[in-house]
């Protein structure tokens, strides 16, 4: 009874220590605890709002974001604080005791974590590999649901039976078959029971040339140099692809993969015939992707999802 007494207490006054720790950990949850729920919901606003357009509008740039971060941060810390050290007594709201504030947190990481590991997670470009479609440093946002693949932050949770069908053309997200502990981002030419045969930079799909055309070179920028492009079409998808026009065929010995008798190299092509249950992905950049030529299938439970939009 004492205990509950005091909880109930009309001279309850916030605690400065325990509002400015709040504040380190989430800055929302300090606003709550010194009974000022209107600015909790407006720093949360602030917080969404810049990590929405640290996705959409700053490339790869981070130092304004930081900057923004930290004044967000010290601001929060400073009016934290100062509500708390300033602050009348009086009764303490259900949101601002220790189970309130924690039965919140609990359910705002739950969302959060939620909607990542079913619906839509983004990532970023790390390689060349799928210039010039995607250039180092791109945010994609893939989306997750329909293909069962449960996993964020590198945790895996297991996997649901997918319930949406990829499309050749579609750029993928997915654990990469040599160390599923690493994503890849790589285009999908070939779906279960297709023929694939790769010949003098062309990509033949089931007897059919994906080549259309040549495009304007493009500007490599790491290097500077230009390049070779293409347009190619993969069932309802158009796309470009670079070349090295005196690069050789294989620029290494494929690996060992599982069911590689699916596969048939010869110094003048590569042909193969897609398992069930498996794809077969390519990097845009044809002679600088490490792809299904060189190591394999990817499984149909590896598949994280396709990209969904790309932030430039």
């Amino acid at each position: 009874m004492p205990n509950a007494a005091a909880e109930t207490s009309p001279n309850w006054k916030p605690k400065p220590w325990i509002a400015v720790a709040l504040s380190m950990l989430t800055t929302p949850l300090s606003f709550l605890y010194v009974r000022k729920p209107w600015h909790a919901l407006l720093f949360a606003v602030a917080a969404l709002s810049l990590g929405g357009a640290e996705i959409v509008a700053l490339g790869r740039s981070n130092s304004l974001v930081s900057v923004i971060h930290f004044t967000i941060w010290a601001a929060a810390v400073f009016f934290a604080y100062r509500f708390a050290k300033r602050a009348a007594p009086g009764n303490q709201p259900w949101y601002a005791r220790w189970y309130g504030l924690a039965g919140i947190f609990s359910v705002v990481i739950s969302v959060f974590c939620g909607v990542r590991v079913f619906f839509y997670e983004p990532f970023v470009i790390p390689s060349m590999a799928m210039q010039p479609s995607l250039e180092v440093g791109n945010r994609i946002l893939v989306q997750k649901w329909g293909f069962g693949h449960l996993s964020t932050w590198g945790l895996d949770f297991g996997r649901l039976p997918a319930s949406q069908q990829l499309q050749r053309g579609d750029v993928v997200v997915f654990d990469y078959p040599s160390d599923p502990s690493q994503t890849y981002v790589k285009r999908l030419v070939g779906l279960p029971g297709d023929r694939i045969v790769y010949r003098d930079k062309h990509v033949f799909v089931n007897g059919q040339d994906t080549y259309l055309g040549k495009a304007e070179d493009y500007l490599q920028s790491q290097t500077l140099r230009y390049q070779p492009r293409q347009t190619h079409r993969l069932g309802s998808t158009v796309f470009d692809v670079i070349i090295e026009p005196n690069a050789p065929l294989m620029l290494g010995a494929p690996k060992d993969f599982p069911l590689r008798e699916s596969c048939a190299y010869t110094p003048e092509e590569i042909r193969c015939t897609v398992p069930d249950g498996r794809y077969f992905v390519m990097g845009d950049n044809r002679d600088n992707s490490a792809d299904s030529r060189y190591w394999g299938f990817v499984r149909a439970d590896q598949m994280i999802g396709k990209v969904a939009k790309v932030f430039r």
